[in-house]
């Protein structure tokens, strides 16, 4: 995908295809047309009662009983039809009670995203209902794409939520279709707030297969903007006590973010958001409570683990960059070093507050695999790690209550530094490890049991 020319494929190999002929042709504007007859039906109603009024006032001034006669022909007819017609959509969507409501999915389950919570019904049976059976029946086959306008606040939930449900349908984690939610509609949200007079063009696709993912494609007119600027300016705003949101938020729930600036011959400037569903990959401290866990794993697609298996928070360390190889900019890593480089925590509370909570008494940190596609740049991801948990953690490092294990061949030495420096023990076979897990909880065990 070459700056300033979106490529044709991509979102499945499908994108979307604007027409701007056919858009300003006779037909297109009779289409608009009755597209917003379909949104705003009311709208139109009021408009043949005023037309109806109009002709029923001017039939009186003539003075014409025949005129007025078929004035009322009409408004009996014209009433009838509208009646009829929403009598028959009302009577044709019964029983699709999953069509019309769609329930609230938390995202407190495994791996808690902390989003707000968003509403919990899709809105009512009526005229509209059937665009959005439309796009829940899309995107039930895997794929869906939508126009519409971000300022409409009803379509733009709508939309949210049939995403949402449909990949809980899916079997996709309530963690991943909560973020899903998330990302969409801060996408739309950042269209709505700074591009005026332009639709939204929304792609969403979902695999299924071996590696679960779901990609949220958001298109418009607008000029674009560079995206790491403006995600570079939501942190150093962080440090005077500015919120999460935006595109800072999206970058922390995605697995790949990439931006087509517009260019003249294409004017549409596209987000393309990626979230893969990857389960917890379970950890030899799992049965023991009285321990928080980290892990980093280099297994593809290399990620972090932040938590337990109930409330865990995984996050790509990197992404494929568009131009080739790995970037690490608007990754967890690129978040964590800006928060070290800057001295900005609140940029690290976003990933690891939710552990400090739970004030467990030991940490165990594990790195998993060889990190054979590091950038090291500015520090490897190890280091990048190990500095932010150093920091986040300052009192169990001081107690010497960190477990450090390198597993599955991982390299020893990007924990050696910690285990030299604060005098901790470094496992690198299974057996040691659980021996020393056992002893711990033996230690713990009898330490809760002991008569105050």
């Amino acid at each position: 995908m070459s700056p300033g020319k979106p490529s044709s494929t991509g979102a499945g190999g499908r994108r979307a295809k604007v027409d701007h002929q056919t858009r300003s042709s006779p037909w297109g504007i009779v289409s608009q047309a009755i597209t917003k007859i379909e949104d705003q039906p009311f709208i139109f109603v009021i408009a043949v009662i005023v037309l109806l009024v109009i002709l029923e006032l001017a039939a009186a001034k003539l003075g014409s009983p025949d005129l007025s006669f078929i004035v009322h022909v009409i408004a009996v007819l014209a009433i009838t039809a509208i009646v009829g017609y929403y009598l028959k959509d009302v009577l044709s969507s019964r029983g699709k009670s999953s069509e019309a409501a769609v329930s609230a999915v938390t995202t407190s389950g495994s791996g808690e995203s902390g989003e707000p919570a968003k509403p919990d019904v899709i809105p009512a049976v009526g005229v509209r209902s059937n665009k959005y059976d439309r796009w829940q029946d899309e995107l039930s086959n895997g794929f869906a794409e939508v126009t519409l306008a971000p300022g409409n606040a009803v379509e733009r939930n709508t939309l949210a939520r049939i995403l949402e449900r449909v990949l809980g349908e899916k079997k996709f984690s309530e963690t991943v279709a909560g973020n899903a939610h998330v990302v969409l509609d801060e996408l739309l949200n950042n269209v709505a707030k700074h591009v005026r007079n332009s639709d939204a063009n929304v792609m969403l696709e979902l695999n299924t297969g071996h590696l679960p993912t779901v990609m949220v494609t958001v298109g418009d007119e607008g000029k674009g903007y560079q995206w790491w600027e403006r995600v570079k300016q939501q942190y150093l705003e962080m440090k005077t006590d500015g919120r999460e949101h935006g595109v800072g938020r999206i970058c922390r729930l995605s697995d790949r973010v990439l931006s087509t600036p517009s260019a003249s011959s294409n004017p549409w400037f596209r987000v393309e958001c990626t979230l893969h569903d990857i389960s917890w990959p379970g950890s030899l401290c799992d049965e023991y409570g009285w321990c928080e866990k980290v892990i980093l794993d280099y297994t593809p697609p290399a990620s972090v683990w932040f938590g337990s298996r109930k409330h865990s928070r995984r996050y790509s360390l990197w992404w494929e960059h568009r131009y080739g190889g790995p970037s690490t900019l608007w990754s967890v890593l690129g978040a964590l070093n800006f928060s070290i480089d800057e001295e900005i925590p609140q940029i690290a509370n976003l990933y690891l507050e939710h552990m400090r909570a739970k004030e467990h008494p030991y940490l165990f940190f594990e790195i998993r695999r060889p990190g054979s596609t590091e950038t090291g740049d500015p520090r490897t991801s190890s280091e990048t790690i190990s500095q932010t948990l150093e920091s986040y953690f300052k009192q169990q490092f001081a107690d010497r209550k960190v477990l450090l294990y390198a597993s599955k061949h991982a390299y020893p030495h990007a924990l050696e530094s910690l285990s030299e420096n604060y005098g901790l023990q470094l496992f690198t076979a299974d057996a040691e490890c659980e021996a020393a897990l056992r002893k711990i909880d033996d230690r713990m065990s009898s330490s809760r049991s002991r008569p105050v």
